[in-house]
């Protein structure tokens, strides 16, 4: 697309990160690449989420890159407020759970097995990471494709390549998930900063 139409806005995030990026010509298209943490960072989403629904313009791709509390939580705090309009989603990436262990070819006997991603040697948010899952659920948003490195996608002219996580990648997570599972059930979403995952 034409550069010049090109607005990439990075939200004050207490870390983490959430990213609005604005393109198109004639119409506005959005893309919102995660939620990033605080209450200023929410602020600002609730303020964009509003501006979209006065417009009856839309998000076309909302991007969880992973579940990480300072990216997940901005998103899930949106969802999970009474008075977000889910219309304004029009599709959402997040390498989730329990549709990520089928895609994989996973046989889950129990649901503390599901797996999420996240960077290596970073915090992971597993209660928030299954309560978005939920949420998406509910409100019948999932794509169930699996965002994988190297795939190409289209959004309203924006031209995607996904740089991580390779599928190898993915598959090595699954194969070591059994291992890493008693120990990771044991971690809370509140001190698990120091483990490794």
């Amino acid at each position: 697309w034409d550069t010049r139409m090109l607005n990439i806005k990075m939200l004050k995030a207490s870390c983490g990160d959430s990213i609005i990026i604005t393109y198109g010509k004639e119409v506005s298209n959005y893309i919102l690449l995660d939620g990033g943490i605080g209450r200023e960072c929410f602020r600002k989403l609730v303020k964009f989420s509003k501006k979209l629904v006065e417009e009856k313009s839309k998000i076309r791709l909302l991007i969880l890159t992973h579940t990480d509390s300072d990216h997940i939580s901005g998103i899930l705090k949106l969802f999970t407020s009474r008075e977000f309009d889910f219309n304004i989603v029009n599709e959402m990436w997040f390498n989730y759970g329990i549709f990520l262990n089928k895609a994989l070819n996973r046989d889950i006997k129990n649901e503390k097995n599901v797996i999420y991603l996240q960077d290596e040697g970073c915090e992971i948010s597993w209660k928030q990471g299954n309560r978005l899952e939920n949420v998406l659920k509910d409100k019948n948003i999932l794509l169930e494709t699996v965002i994988k490195k190297l795939d190409k996608y289209n959004i309203e002219g924006a031209y995607i390549t996904i740089l991580s996580p390779s599928i190898e990648v993915l598959k090595e997570f699954n194969e070591n998930w059994e291992m890493e599972n008693d120990k990771a059930a044991e971690i809370s979403a509140e001190y698990d900063y120091s483990e490794d995952i």
